[in-house]
């Protein structure tokens, strides 16, 4: 576990979910995300959370964001495509519609990014972002993510293609960014 003052970080668990049906069944906040919008039930939700923690390639964390009153599942956070050698990861990160606005994706941020760079050794931080998702932008910049480039035309939503940009945080700039 991971604590923070608001929220905490822990293993996503099967008890979970109802928590992330009701995530993926949310196609505004799926779709901001680049998710695929497809109808999903509880079946394949339990197929999914059976996938999250592999017992051989452990390319990817996973953890559950837990607003500590009440103890809620408020979304979900990921490091994928974990690199060893290179010492990279693409992230992710998702809050249930409910508690967005909220401020927890700014301590989840911290918490995760303090727990790849000071626990696993990542050295940099990759995601895509959709270029009309200007919260997000806005929020990564506050942590010290740089656009290293743009896929024009890479997802397609509501009837055409929308841009992705591409950002990065190297661990030295993180820790310069949040002092």
């Amino acid at each position: 576990m991971i604590d923070g003052k608001k929220i905490y970080l822990r293993t996503i668990l099967q008890s979970d979910a109802e928590d992330t049906l009701a995530i993926h069944q949310d196609f505004e906040g799926i779709k901001s995300l680049m998710g695929f919008i497809q109808p999903v039930n509880m079946e394949n939700e339990k197929v999914w959370l059976s996938s999250l923690y592999p017992t051989e390639n452990r390319d990817k964390i996973y953890f559950g964001i837990i607003e500590k009153e009440g103890n809620k599942f408020a979304g979900y956070v990921s490091a994928k495509y974990i690199n060893n050698i290179d010492r990279t990861c693409e992230f992710g990160i998702i809050i249930k519609k409910e508690f967005r606005g909220n401020a927890y994706s700014k301590e989840v941020l911290q918490l995760f990014f303090d727990y790849l760079f000071n626990q696993l050794n990542i050295r940099k931080i990759n995601l895509k972002v959709l270029t009309d998702n200007v919260f997000a932008i806005a929020l990564y910049k506050k942590y010290g993510f740089e656009e290293e480039g743009k896929l024009k035309e890479q997802v397609w939503q509501d009837g055409y293609y929308k841009d992705l940009i591409v950002m990065s945080l190297f661990s030295e700039k993180y820790k310069s960014a949040v002092k």
